[in-house]
């Protein structure tokens, strides 16, 4: 048996560094990370999962400063109506970024890149938890030894969300998004295509594409590196020559991954 819950590991070196450094945000996802770790253990109802996802979105939103400056300037009404839209959206990202951890290393990976970015673009405090997913990862790429579970993938979509509502413009929050579009594209868009043909969105399913492929007789470690490699050109991309050419390499990866869905998942 291979065991669930290792993503405890850089859930602690995270916290504890931020309390060394005095980063006080990420802490705001440790309850999401303690309702992970006992639904790793014993199952819990979808209600008090998804109550403590709004809980600690509603946290990192109003602890933001630029976004809290931006929305106290907004009509009453549509400072309500952008923050239900703002924790509808975040919860979606940890929900995400739960439904791509399906595969041995594709989250962890994919994860040390966007951290990695941002530890070298925005906030140096963000490098232990990069080095912490780092060396989990020799432990869940393929085959695996241990799974992060939900106190991992829910931890790491929340920390996510708090670095994009952190964001000092409308341009870096953008440019996090499609960064991490590989895996927030994918979920994103299967649950869009079975809506639409009419499946429960809810039930566990294999229709993602990452998990088409390796059906398609792909391993795991190579689905994974293809997320990983594409994760990197976006955030090489945006370094080297801003948002224009992070869209415009975003697009192209759209259509790899559109040439992959019709020719080989």
């Amino acid at each position: 048996p291979i065991p669930s819950g290792g993503g405890i590991v850089f859930v602690l070196v995270c916290s504890i560094f931020s309390l060394f450094f005095g980063y006080w945000r990420n802490l705001f996802c440790l309850p999401l990370a303690i309702v992970g770790f006992a639904d790793d253990n014993f199952e819990l109802p979808m209600s008090l999962r998804y109550l403590t996802q709004t809980f600690t979105v509603t946290l990192l939103i109003f602890n933001s400063f630029s976004l809290s400056k931006f929305v106290g300037e907004l009509d009453a009404t549509i400072a309500i109506l952008f923050i239900i839209f703002l924790i509808i959206g975040s919860t979606a990202v940890i929900n995400f970024t739960n439904f791509m951890d399906g595969i041995d290393g594709i989250i962890c990976g994919c994860m040390i890149v966007i951290f990695a970015h941002y530890s070298y673009m925005y906030n140096p405090t963000f490098w232990p938890l990069v080095a912490s997913l780092f060396a989990f990862l020799f432990w869940n790429w393929s085959p695996a030894k241990v799974f992060m579970g939900d106190v991992g993938s829910t931890f790491l979509g929340a920390i996510l969300v708090g670095i994009i509502l952190d964001s000092k413009s409308i341009n870096d929050a953008l440019s996090l998004l499609l960064i991490a579009s590989p895996i927030l594209g994918d979920a994103c868009i299967c649950v869009i295509r079975r809506k639409f043909y009419g499946y429960q969105i809810f039930k566990a399913h294999k229709k993602h594409l990452y998990q088409r492929l390796v059906m398609a007789g792909i391993s795991h470690s190579k689905v994974s590196i293809l997320y990983i490699i594409s994760t990197l050109i976006l955030s090489i991309s945006y370094i080297l020559g801003g948002i224009n050419y992070l869209l415009i390499f975003t697009f192209a990866i759209f259509l790899l991954g559109l040439l992959l869905d019709r020719k080989i998942a």
